[in-house]
């Protein structure tokens, strides 16, 4: 989750106005674990600016909004288009068998990606 929050709160501070939507790559041991329901709600949360030790209902008020509108607030703030279903991708590749990797698109309302970060665990 902390993760998820610093790269949110890099997003928010580089594209404040332009981004409108996230798309997310996660790559490593986490990508194969089969644990993915956890993985997408940890970063899920983490986007949405909560971190561990949050109370419970400040998170299961994210995931519903996440869930209901298909968005997330960037950093608790900005309201951005976002869904694990189609905005979330698990890949695997030639680091993959050592690092767990979480990068973050951010996109346009047109659709043009404004830049991405990127974290390694």
């Amino acid at each position: 989750m902390a993760m998820a929050a610093a790269v949110a709160q890099e997003v928010s501070e580089r594209w404040p106005f332009a981004v409108a939507r996230l798309r997310v790559s996660l790559a490593g041991p986490l990508s194969r674990s089969g644990s993915w329901e956890s993985a997408v709600r940890e970063v899920t949360l983490g986007l949405s600016g909560i971190v561990d030790g949050d109370e419970a209902s400040r998170a299961d008020s994210a995931l519903a909004l996440q869930s209901r509108m298909m968005a997330i607030r960037l950093g608790g703030r900005k309201l951005v288009a976002f869904h694990p279903a189609r905005d979330m991708h698990f890949r695997q590749d030639a680091l993959s068998d050592w690092v767990d990797c979480l990068r973050v698109e951010a996109v346009s309302a047109k659709g043009d990606v404004l830049g991405s970060v990127e974290r390694v665990l």
